[in-house]
């Protein structure tokens, strides 16, 4: 991350950035977003900007959807770290009815995408990954079947086997 310096005081700093966090809240609450602080969502319009995609905004449901056609959905799966989790999926452990409920949420997409963000700036995409929904309903299908676990894991390598890198940070030390 660039360490830019600023020759402002503790409460000059805290100053500036309640202001700057008060002004983002209301362009984001002008476009329709409730709360830009959200976990996630500023990750996901950072995302649906690179992508041509308009950011859905929602805590449950899609991520983000495509600029030209509504109907068309897509998943985002960050991570800083390299492994790409999907949570509150259940397993064979979960009643038949959460199990196509886990499924659902899946299907529902048109693709996936996995995004690795940097450690030390986590609102900068280092790489994106687009996965067809048949890749990862095949591997979500594997792994609810042998897991208790809450959640899908997708690893790098797995990430890297079954996706198409669509985006690569031009500088990745910048």
């Amino acid at each position: 991350m660039e360490n830019k310096i600023y020759n402002y005081s503790e409460k000059e700093s805290f100053t500036l950035m309640t202001w700057l966090a008060d002004e983002l809240q209301q362009l984001a609450h002008s476009k329709g977003y409730k709360n830009i602080f959200q976990p996630g969502l500023m990750r996901e319009i950072i995302v649906a900007n690179i992508l041509g995609h308009i950011p859905s905004g929602g805590k449950r449901g899609i991520d983000a959807y495509d600029r030209n056609n509504p109907d068309l959905h897509y998943e985002y799966l960050a991570s800083n770290i390299g492994i790409f989790q999907m949570d509150r999926m259940y397993g064979y452990t979960k009643s038949k009815s959460q199990q196509q409920q886990s499924l659902d949420r899946i299907t529902r997409n048109e693709n996936f995408f996995h995004i690795l963000f940097d450690k030390e700036n986590p609102l900068k995409p280092l790489k994106i990954w687009k996965i067809n929904t048949n890749k990862v309903l095949e591997e979500a299908k594997q792994q609810l079947s042998v897991s208790a676990a809450d959640h899908l894991s997708f690893s790098l390598p797995w990430t890297e086997e079954n996706g198409t890198l669509v985006y690569e940070c031009e500088d990745v030390n910048a």
